[in-house]
């Protein structure tokens, strides 16, 4: 426990000195300039990236029913999908490749009945076409049936697939 928080403090101590170079790195780059007229500053050009939308049919989902994930892009853009699960594990139906349709669509059906996955999913999409490149993410929860205040009964058991 020491030797993890003695490597906490050096880590943020780290982190601390990263931050004040970077700054100080800023501040010293000053754009060319001749007597008082700037002339051009220091840009980097960076491709405008195409349109990327993943989202969920539902928020919430409970333990047994089907989501729906829909993703638009460019037309024939290929997705790289990775869905994290609530403990932090990849490797799922829901991690794949694939390609959006001709109309920058891709969509799957899924359903998660497993009590060990209850809690936040998250799923990153990257998008390729064209030599340009899209990021995007969204979320959703899946839960038991019960409401919170119902899932304990008086005699303290938990009830989780109530319907």
């Amino acid at each position: 426990m020491v030797r993890n928080s003695i490597f906490t403090l050096v880590v943020l101590a780290l982190a601390a000195v990263g931050l004040n170079w970077n700054k100080s790195i800023v501040r010293h780059s000053d754009p060319v300039q001749i007597s008082s007229t700037v002339l051009s500053a220091e840009t980097t050009i960076t491709k405008q990236a195409f349109p990327l939308l993943v989202e969920f049919a539902q928020p919430r989902v409970k333990l047994g029913q089907t989501q729906e994930m829909k993703i638009t892009t460019s037309p024939n853009a290929t997705l790289e999908i990775v869905t994290v699960y609530p403990d932090g594990s990849v490797n799922n139906a829901q991690t794949l490749r694939a390609t959006a349709d001709e109309t920058g669509r891709f969509k799957i059906k899924f359903k998660i009945d497993d009590f060990s996955y209850l809690g936040v999913f998250e799923t990153r999409v990257r998008a390729h076409s064209n030599n340009q490149e899209s990021q995007s993410s969204a979320r959703f929860a899946l839960q038991t049936w019960t409401p919170d205040h119902e899932a304990v009964s008086e005699d303290g058991y938990v009830y989780p697939l109530l319907p």
